[in-house]
């Protein structure tokens, strides 16, 4: 995996975060800052979800497996009107905790 070390650190790249921009990219220099952090079958990496990454395409037989948890505020709504909004999961808690 490739990651750009505190990239986090400046939040989303973009409003709504996922894919980062090629000029966004460019612009802050990542692919110079980025450093390769080799992983092998059976580990995980732990990383914040606004941490840039990326990496190559799976070249073996077997799956690639991602999993990724962000916990928020338990009054988060999701305001997107496109598609139905996101349903989030209490985890911890009952119905009261907040």
């Amino acid at each position: 995996m490739r990651l750009v070390p505190g990239s986090h650190a400046a939040g989303l790249a973009t409003p709504l975060g996922g894919l980062i921009p090629g000029e966004v990219v460019a612009a802050e220099r990542a692919n110079e800052r980025a450093i390769l952090v080799p992983a092998v079958s059976g580990e995980v990496l732990l990383i914040h979800n606004h941490l840039w990454h990326c990496s190559g395409v799976n070249r073996t037989p077997a799956p690639r497996r991602a999993f990724t948890v962000c916990y928020l505020n338990a009054a988060t709504r999701c305001l997107r009107r496109k598609r139905a909004p996101r349903e989030f999961v209490r985890v911890f808690g009952g119905a009261n905790a907040g």
